[in-house]
């Protein structure tokens, strides 16, 4: 995959406007609840299923998983041991591992 490729997020409306998401964006959204968050992620999953991504969740919150039930989907446990460098370095590692 070449950097800056586009992705569609599950949203039509929202490719349209956005002109696509990228490999390499920062998406980040400002919601009340998960049960917001989950408008934009369960699409944005499905998406990447369907387009056979390779979906790495990075778990390291103590709210329920937002993955359950998608085998598809591998997730990653990091403590959150609240120093940036050592969660900083387990999430570059992680990269560096899955490409």
């Amino acid at each position: 995959m070449a950097a800056f490729e586009r992705v569609l997020s599950g949203i039509p409306e929202m490719d349209k406007a956005l002109d696509n998401i990228r490999l390499g964006d920062n998406v980040v959204w400002r919601v009340s609840s998960l049960d917001e968050f989950h408008l934009f992620v369960d699409p944005y999953l499905e998406q990447a299923i369907k387009d056979h991504r390779n979906i790495i969740y990075v778990r390291f919150a103590s709210h329920p998983p937002l993955t359950e039930g998608r085998p598809e989907i591998k997730t990653v446990h990091i403590e959150l041991s609240h120093r940036f460098e050592t969660f900083s370095v387990a999430i570059h590692n992680l990269i560096a591992e899955e490409g």
